[in-house]
């Protein structure tokens, strides 16, 4: 009898089918987070820090790479989403075991591993960064094409027309939901960005900054100015909002690498430094302002540090950063002067509260969704 034969699926829940049953639902877990991520990054909806992801590990370790590559869709549907079809399919098979089912995911899962394969080498060689939701499902992929390999005897390449035309209109139904989906998205966020930059365009333009601060959170070749797009942030390492809009900031220099300059100006709520301040409301923000401002080539790792320990900022936190980094020397004139400059244009645009940004000469100083930084930008640039 068929089911007497060497089979994955066919024989109940034995260990195979369930270890088979397990990874899969992983991957399904792994294809729902990647897909949710893609609308996330692209057409966020929410306020600011909305787009962030639960995977940025690291500049090497994160999902953002994969997500803005020229490869994350197919004509507009997540690429995403095609993992998410085969995770569907390979499910179906266990659920409702059939030869047929069978000899089509015995199929699929090799043309899905040798997909996996140019994926996993095209983020290491090309984007040179790795997703970890991306390399779950490539481990779970794998895995079931083992299984298929060493536990059915069914051929290769065996396709059952049954079987197969379930599996095309689930396939189906999920392209055409998803490709549904971005039209209408795109279609608002189309209206929104008109709005947007109308809205900006009439605020006044105060003009470039005299003082170009050295500190960048990412930068074009060049002066300011050959950036089509630079955003000046004026911030305090104490003040909370400041490391929220670190996070937006993060994203934004990330989607836009390569095309944009940010850099950062010191503005230390902190009377110790900052001679604007009758009282002293963040009494550390002076001292940590000079470990970032200490070594101009650690700037990025020290500001990324100190924002993402805000809670613990105090004397013993700061004096472990100091060592973490080596900074040495940081008490220096050059170090004050820095800081003092940054405050100096603080004033020229009358800066009064942190964090304010400055766009293309253009102040904001109320909280703007990341959505709407993303139609601000992209605008600016076809300009």
């Amino acid at each position: 009898m068929m089911n007497e034969r060497k089979t994955l699926t066919l024989n109940g829940l034995n260990l195979n089918n369930i270890i088979y049953i397990f990874i899969n639902l992983i991957g399904l877990a792994a294809t729902i987070y990647l897909t949710t991520h893609y609308y996330d990054i692209h057409f966020p909806q929410g306020g600011l820090g909305t787009g962030s992801s639960a995977c940025h590990i690291s500049d090497f370790f994160n999902c953002d790479a994969a997500t803005f590559s020229s490869i994350s869709n197919i004509m507009g549907v997540p690429l995403s989403v095609f993992g998410l079809f085969i995770q569907i399919s390979f499910l179906l098979g266990s659920l409702i075991p059939s030869v047929g089912f069978e000899k089509t995911n015995k199929t699929l899962s090799l043309v899905n591993a040798v997909g996996c394969i140019f994926l996993f080498i095209f983020s290491l060689v090309v984007l040179g960064s790795l997703c970890p939701f991306c390399t779950l499902f490539y481990m779970t992929s794998w895995i079931s094409f083992y299984l298929y390999w060493k536990k059915s005897d069914l051929p290769f390449f065996s396709f059952d027309l049954t079987s197969s035309a379930i599996l095309a209109v689930v396939f189906f139904g999920l392209v055409g939901i998803n490709y549904f989906m971005v039209d209408s998205r795109i279609e608002k966020q189309s209206k929104m960005k008109s709005q947007i930059f109308s809205k900006f365009q009439t605020l006044p333009d105060l003009g470039p900054p005299a003082y170009v601060s050295p500190f960048t959170l990412t930068k074009v070749p060049g002066q300011l100015k050959d950036a089509k797009v630079w955003i000046l942030k004026f911030s305090d390492f104490q003040c909370p909002f400041c490391q929220k809009t670190a996070e937006l900031l993060e994203k934004i220099a990330q989607r836009y690498k390569g095309k944009i300059n940010i850099h950062y100006y010191f503005y230390p709520l902190d009377s110790n430094c900052n001679s604007n301040m009758k009282r002293q409301l963040h009494p550390f923000a002076c001292e940590a302002a000079k470990l970032a401002a200490c070594d101009e080539s650690k700037f990025l790792k020290v500001h990324d540090e100190i924002f993402a320990n805000q809670s613990s900022i105090g004397s013993k936190f700061l004096e472990g950063v100091k060592k973490e980094f080596a900074l040495q020397n940081c008490e220096r004139e050059e170090v004050s002067q820095d800081i003092q400059n940054s405050m100096n244009q603080a004033r020229v645009y009358n800066v009064e509260s942190t964090p304010t940004l400055v766009i293309n000469g253009r102040k904001i100083e109320t909280a703007l969704p990341l959505v709407q930084w993303f139609a601000l930008i992209d605008n600016l640039l076809k300009q």
